[in-house]
């Protein structure tokens, strides 16, 4: 009895808890403004969005980040999770919002920038075969975040059966009685 009673317990307990489902932040960059080469047009500028199994923390400082995935473009190349590398480093302030951040990603040809720490603040892009870039300075992009998994509401569930075990207990001590 002793044990049903302790996993009855832990049950409730651990029902309750809320899941919490992935995060995504996406950039939205403004567009280069500085031109070096064909590659380029000032029409184009970095997006991109990085997926992070849970929300970012309070008051970080350039924290370095693993994701479970990220996409990226300059404009005329796709970075992924799955094509490249990257450096990705983010401020935020004390409810968890982006303030900072300092992203490097790359991949055999291209690299791309994007920082906003102090007074480095700007965007750019190199593209290593044409020899092209693109900047863009003291514009910073704007970062956005969303939940993407629905998150389940088992504290209902817990309700529902802890109400009914009661009935049940209040039912069984009545017909021993």
């Amino acid at each position: 009895m002793l044990l049903k009673s302790l996993l009855l317990s832990s049950a409730l307990i651990i029902l309750p808890l809320p899941a919490i489902g992935d995060t995504v932040y996406t950039y939205t960059g403004n567009n280069f403004t500085l031109l070096d080469g064909p590659s380029y047009s000032t029409s184009d500028k970095i997006s991109g969005s990085v997926d992070l199994a849970t929300p970012l923390q309070t008051n970080l400082y350039v924290d370095p980040v693993t994701p479970v995935s990220f996409s990226f473009s300059d404009g005329s190349h796709l970075f992924s999770d799955v094509n490249s590398t990257a450096f990705l480093g983010f401020s935020t302030d004390a409810s968890g919002k982006i303030i900072g951040w300092d992203l490097a990603i790359y991949d055999s040809s291209l690299v791309i920038f994007t920082e906003n720490v102090g007074q480095y603040v700007f965007d750019s892009a190199y593209n290593l075969a044409t020899g092209s870039d693109a900047f863009n300075f003291n514009e910073p992009g704007l970062w956005t975040a969303s939940n993407t998994s629905p998150v389940p509401e088992p504290s209902d569930f817990a309700l529902l059966a802890t109400g009914a075990l009661g009935a049940a207990g209040v039912l069984r001590r009545r017909l021993t009685a």
